[in-house]
């Protein structure tokens, strides 16, 4: 029983249990200062003083919430912290909005003086200032982060391909794959680009026709494609088969499904991070939104959880994921023009349950003043949810983000590119790539959104477990997504009492995990720039690229005390090196601080490895570079 669902039981109000915080921390940058008692059960009716949580609206999306339990009798099995204690301050996002609560524990940490984590879902970081372990009280900071940046349109690309309709635009992170309606006849059209978007190749041209736009997603790892059928309006899918040999190719379509549910527009697909296809579309009559989903990479499709929602839409909707698996739904209004966002509430449950993906809801719509008379497009730019629009009248491209957390966000019209149809939007290689047909024309164009640095590593591929014993160090190479496709992990236990085994994975939704008791001390070695074989590849990549000026670190959770965390950098013979001991939460390493012979100079690396040795467990959830 979270203060959030006793909010929603009414065993808990604002007025007399909560304390509001959201006023300062709205002003982006922003911090505020709140003493909280433990919860312990329903406190009643009466005010109380300190209150038994704090909450912010208007910072996030859904309601901020921020509480403090102890396992003092009401809490049971709470984690020991490295102090020896359970005492724990968790962080929610809510609706808020009784008695129909849903709340996402988003952040904890533990209550040890100066233990602090970083809210993704706010833009915020809450740092534990201290505790009164006689009155039971616990005093944090929070403080809100300014909003991020949108960057230039580079790199652009006009195609010689034409289309009627908007294009679609999907990542598998080895390729860019774009498809379309084609101009003069209604034909599905598929192109590939395996070098970041500098050149598309091996076209192909399907039998299948659509009256629309079509929609891509990838699920693990495959490339599938949507459309509605020209004439029955019948929505299909299919995957799309690529090929890199002899040359990067789309080979064409396979394992095609047709459904018996129709619409008069295009349809919207996507996937989470457990490889479930969801499809939306808007219907015929009175054009409702639909939502369908299918967990066998689109063989069939669930029709016992096939969700018809009241909203309305006189265009097809966008669908994307983001953050961990949490997925939208965006759409232009019925009879009007305003755009409109809403999450979709998904259970997921797992095998062997009958339904191991649930539909539950539409939560809390936004509808916002920007409007447009196309489809809007949404993706994913790193932990950021984008929303891309044609806006109404001058036609101008516009993005917008974080669109799917914070209440407030920041927009950017490109005048410059226009189009009388909406965008696409992917994520390719942690960078974000725009799709669109011309205004006044109707040729393709694909470029890229400056970004303000790069996602080394997210940490979404390998390593399988690594296990090394007391005075063991176990070595292993992946393959996949992460800066310049190979990492070489490293894992050593060098103390351990017990004589436990030492332990690193990565979790299903991305992190990697470092799993060790509150006695053990040990140290993980991540490398880049390494192949396969051992051999240093060279991956001369110049860090400052986008404006970055930095290396920021992602650590969510830490088990135990500190981690001393170190980055050594090589370039041409020469290094430099660059450290901090520090607690959970995001935390940067300034290119100008790093010291040797190499100095600051990170404009051409060839290899760089991450360095981490702490006592306890930690979860690594990204390495990035950033600018200020």
């Amino acid at each position: 029983m979270t203060a959030a669902t006793l909010l929603g039981c009414g065993w808990l109000t604002t007025t007399g249990h909560g304390a509001d915080i959201g006023a300062p921390l709205r002003t982006r940058p922003g911090e505020t200062v709140v003493e909280l008692q433990a919860l312990r059960g329903a406190p009643g009716a009466a005010s109380v003083r300190p209150a038994v949580f704090a909450y912010a609206d208007g910072v996030a999306r859904e309601r901020l919430l921020v509480e403090y339990r102890l396992a003092d009798g009401w809490d049971r099995a709470l984690p020991v912290t490295g102090a020896g204690r359970a005492g724990w301050v968790l962080v929610h996002l809510s609706t808020g909005n009784p008695p129909n609560v849903s709340s996402l524990l988003v952040a904890h940490v533990p209550d040890d003086p100066g233990a602090r984590v970083f809210i993704p879902g706010a833009l915020a970081q809450l740092t534990v200032v201290g505790r009164d372990e006689a009155r039971g009280t616990v005093v944090v900071r929070l403080a809100s982060h300014p909003l991020p940046g949108i960057g230039d349109l580079i790199d652009k690309k006009i195609l010689p391909e034409r289309s009627g309709n908007s294009p679609a635009l999907v990542s598998d992170q080895r390729h860019l794959v774009l498809a379309w309606r084609g101009e003069s006849n209604s034909q599905l059209n598929l192109m590939v680009s395996a070098d970041d978007g500098v050149t598309w190749v091996g076209k192909h041209t399907s039998a299948d026709t659509t009256a629309d736009s079509p929609a891509l997603a990838v699920a693990d790892g495959k490339v599938f494609i949507a459309w509605t059928g020209q004439g029955d309006g019948n929505l299909n899918i299919a995957r799309v088969e690529l090929t890199d040999t002899p040359t990067p190719a789309v080979a064409g379509l396979r394992d095609k499904v047709t459904l018996t549910d129709t619409s008069p527009f295009r349809p919207a697909l996507a996937a989470d991070p457990h490889g479930n296809l969801y499809l939306a579309w808007t219907g015929h009559g009175p054009h409702r939104l639909n939502v369908m989903f299918s967990t066998d990479l689109g063989a069939t499709w669930n029709t016992k959880q096939h969700r018809v929602f009241t909203h309305t839409s006189d265009a097809g909707p966008a669908l994307a994921q983001v953050a961990g698996g949490r997925m939208y739904l965006a759409w232009r209004g019925s009879g009007n023009p305003n755009l409109t966002i809403g999450r979709l509430d998904v259970l997921l449950s797992g095998p062997p349950d009958d339904h191991p993906v649930r539909i539950e809801a539409l939560l809390d719509p936004a509808v916002l003043a920007e409007t447009s008379t196309h489809t809007p497009a949404l993706g994913a730019e790193r932990e950021h949810l984008v929303l891309g629009w044609t806006g109404q009248g001058e036609q101008a491209l516009n993005l917008a983000l974080p669109m799917g957390s914070t209440a407030a966000y920041t927009k950017r019209v490109f005048a410059a590119e226009t189009s009388d149809a909406g965008p696409a939007l992917t994520s390719h290689r942690s960078r974000l790539y725009v799709a669109w047909r011309g205004s006044g024309n109707t040729d393709l164009n694909v470029a890229r959104v400056r970004g303000r640095g790069l996602v080394i590593d997210d940490f979404t591929t390998g390593p399988d477990q690594l296990s090394a014993a007391v005075g063991v160090t176990e070595t292993k190479t992946q393959t996949g997504v992460m800066l310049g496709g190979v990492r070489r992990t490293s894992l050593t236990n060098a103390v351990s009492p017990s004589g436990v085994t030492s332990t690193i994975g990565i979790t299903a939704a991305g992190g990697l995990v470092f799993g060790q008791q509150p006695d053990q001390y040990g140290k993980v070695e991540v490398a880049y720039g390494f192949g396969v074989d051992g051999s240093v590849q060279d991956l001369g990549v110049d860090l400052h690229a986008d404006g970055a000026d930095r290396f920021r670190i992602t650590i969510p959770h830490l088990g135990s005390g500190i981690v001393n965390f170190n980055i050594v950098v090589a370039s041409g013979g020469l290094w430099a090196s660059n450290g901090v001991n520090t607690g959970p939460g995001v935390f940067d390493l300034a290119f100008a601080d790093f010291t040797g012979p190499l100095g600051a100079d990170l404009s051409s690396v060839t290899w760089f490895v991450v360095i981490i040795q702490c006592s306890g467990g930690l979860t690594l959830a990204r390495v990035e570079t950033t600018g200020s």
